[in-house]
């Protein structure tokens, strides 16, 4: 029995022995990526950098084989190919510049298929009568004193001009973030409004709760059972598409209703859209390690996810934090890997430490001026970690694998024993993409200001 199919009993899964001997695993894994030097060529001196300090041309060195029908959207048709384009008058005085952003998604989108033009790219990746979502990320939108790593409206704006390009009509495109209210927050749905007010939006739930278990998104109040009104952008999950991990969030009152699984947006598992854009961001995070397009997918999409980082909170020592093997089994969820079918990541702004929002006190953020084009999410969140920890150790801080409570700790800010990249390459081990350096595809685009 498949364990990615699409009814209930193909959804059921019990992952305890991924989630203990995974993970550590995992942890081996990501410490050699980052630790061990490099090998050079037969006769050639070995190169005993440790390989963060190596640039990503040097550190990824493999080449594409392009998959002309691919059974899934996620790897896709270019397994391994990451695009970087960079524009230096991307963002001038703190603000990103819509005209940079147009040629650098054009630029992004014809490097990634290896079409002759920007309509063309568009062309191959959608056609007339699709209905296409565009998956935001506002969190880490600015409190009023720290800067913001967001998808930025003009990336946003330049999706949906290049969707536009390829024939769709703006009631064929949707912006979707799974929480109304930071939807709202983030200025998306006023930015709709006046800019392109036939497309619509929607989100899987109301607002944040850490339970998150309510399908229809609207949890009630953990001491008083309120629940929030109904909210007509909010489309909730599907009852039948799940993926089960045997722990669940404690209980913080009496009106709470932990549960063991993760359901499914119906965003996805219902005909609202029959493609996705995921829009990620270019950020570090406190668990995960880094959050970009894996965890954008397993986050954004499924609910009950607080139970991946509990913390303090946790039954037990061991489930302080799981997102290593959780997010590679939410994103291995067969409806979502059929329907995301390009992955663009806003390093215009990135966040290279205290992550992912603002409340965090080490939150700091750089200008990379960058944007990332993909359909492999493993090979490019193996390229945005890099890059990430790349300029963290330039920043005088360790790389994110050799994060936490137990292990590097400079401002008594961690949360967590340790955080968890290895997502990313137990995501590579289950098919989700390719990790291995050696044969990921990385281009970098450097266009004129």
């Amino acid at each position: 029995m498949s364990p990615h199919g699409c009814n209930r009993r193909q959804f059921l899964q019990s992952t305890g022995s991924l989630l203990l001997g995974g993970g550590l695993a995992g942890l081996v894994g990501c410490r050699d990526q980052i630790s061990q030097p490099v090998s050079g060529k037969p006769g050639q001196a070995t190169d005993t950098r440790p390989v963060y300090l190596l640039a990503p041309e040097e550190r990824f060195t493999g080449r594409c084989v392009e998959v002309a029908r691919p059974e899934f959207a996620l790897p896709g048709r270019w397994p391994g190919r990451v695009i970087e384009v960079h524009h230096p008058g991307a963002v001038q005085n703190g603000r990103p510049q819509l005209e940079a952003v147009r040629s650098m998604v054009a630029g992004g989108l014809q490097a990634l298929t290896g079409a002759d033009d920007a309509v063309a790219a568009w062309k191959t990746l959608f056609q007339k009568g699709d209905r296409v979502a565009i998956k935001v990320n506002p969190v880490g939108l600015t409190d009023g004193k720290k800067r913001s790593a967001i998808t930025h409206l003009e990336l946003i704006a330049a999706l949906v001009e290049g969707l536009k390009s390829a024939g769709l009509s703006e009631k064929d495109i949707v912006l979707y973030e799974r929480y109304a209210d930071q939807f709202r927050q983030a200025g998306y749905e006023k930015f709709l409004q006046s800019q392109f007010p036939a497309v619509s939006w929607y989100a899987s739930h109301v607002r944040y709760h850490n339970q998150q278990t309510d399908l229809e998104g609207r949890d009630p109040d953990s001491k008083t059972g309120e629940r929030p009104d109904p909210d007509p952008h909010v489309v909730g999950y599907d009852p039948e598409v799940f993926r089960r991990l045997p722990y669940a969030m404690p209980k913080a009152g009496p009106h709470d209703r932990p549960s063991e699984n993760s359901h499914l947006s119906r965003l996805i598992t219902g005909d609202l859209v029959n493609k996705v854009i995921v829009a990620t961001v270019l950020k570090d995070h406190r668990s995960g390690g880094i959050t970009m397009s894996l965890k954008d997918l397993s986050h954004g999409f499924v609910n009950n996810v607080a139970r991946s980082h509990m913390g303090s909170s946790a039954p037990s020592p061991d489930l302080d934090n799981t997102c290593g093997t959780f997010i590679p089994e939410m994103v291995s969820l067969e409806p979502l890997r059929k329907k995301v079918v390009l992955l663009v990541m806003d390093g215009l702004v990135g966040c290279y430490e205290g992550g992912p929002g603002t409340w965090n006190a080490t939150w700091d953020v750089w200008e990379r001026k960058s944007l990332f084009f993909a359909t492999d999410p493993v090979a490019l969140d193996h390229v945005g970690w890099h890059i990430l920890d790349q300029y963290r150790v330039r920043r005088g801080w360790p790389p994110v694998a050799e994060m936490g409570t137990e292990k590097s700790d400079p401002q008594k800010s961690e949360q967590f024993r340790r955080r968890q990249p290895e997502h990313v390459q137990i995501a590579g081990e289950k098919g989700l993409g390719i990790f291995e350096p050696g044969r990921i595809e990385y281009r970098h685009i450097r266009l004129a200001g």
